[in-house]
């Protein structure tokens, strides 16, 4: 009975120092909360395409840069991260060429694009990916020149889908790649005749960097 009295006292002396010892140990690194407001800057490069509807009305596609503000805000749910994004973008997106009537150049533009979305994620501690989708706009605009020159413009809409990663560098530091394909509706410009197009379309792709509040 001693023999089992002492061996139960010795358990319990190693379990309580057992306790003190995990007691003193630092707390464990607890995983990235995603939640909250976020406001931040993004830059790459954007291709601009026209898409006009006839093969005769020329409206060159062009590649340009790309950078903008956006702001947002994210609510974490387990590793699922709701959220919602407006962004807005300068661009340098402009090319000319001949015109099916060489004596005349053709040119398409837009020098400015944003979007209001929603987002879903996918969070792993301080990595994250996501889809994303809401509406867009954009300026589209152009001319026709033979020593005269015909412009026009028109604020077009539609539909934005892509996706991106995102890793926190701390707690309010984050950077961001994402890729967005915007499909507006269809218009018509009128130079020096009506140029129709199906509708144009801009695919970005951007880095950016953002302050988590």
């Amino acid at each position: 009975m001693k023999k089992l009295f002492c061996a139960i006292c010795a358990l319990g002396a190693l379990a309580t120092s057992s306790t003190l010892a995990s007691a003193a140990d630092p707390i464990p690194y607890s995983a990235y909360d995603w939640s909250g407001f976020y406001f931040g800057a993004d830059v790459g490069v954007a291709m601009f395409d026209p898409h006009p509807s006839a093969a005769i009305f020329v409206q060159p596609t062009s590649t340009g840069i790309d950078g903008g503000l956006r702001v947002g805000a994210n609510y974490q749910i387990n590793s699922i991260v709701l959220g919602a994004e407006a962004n807005f973008d300068v661009t340098s997106n402009s090319a000319t060429k001949a015109c099916t009537n060489p004596a005349f150049n053709c040119n398409a533009a837009t020098d400015y694009n944003g979007s209001i979305r929603a987002r879903l994620g996918f969070a792993a501690d301080r990595f994250m990916i996501y889809g994303t989708g809401g509406y867009g706009i954009a300026n589209y605009k152009g001319f026709t020149n033979n020593g005269a020159n015909f412009p026009d413009s028109r604020q077009v809409g539609g539909w934005v889908v892509g996706a991106g990663v995102e890793y926190a560098l701390n707690q309010n530091w984050l950077l961001s790649a994402q890729y967005l394909h915007s499909q507006y509706g269809a218009v018509t410009l009128n130079y020096d005749i009506a140029y129709p197009s199906t509708g144009p379309t801009l695919d970005q792709v951007t880095v950016g960097i953002a302050y988590k509040f």
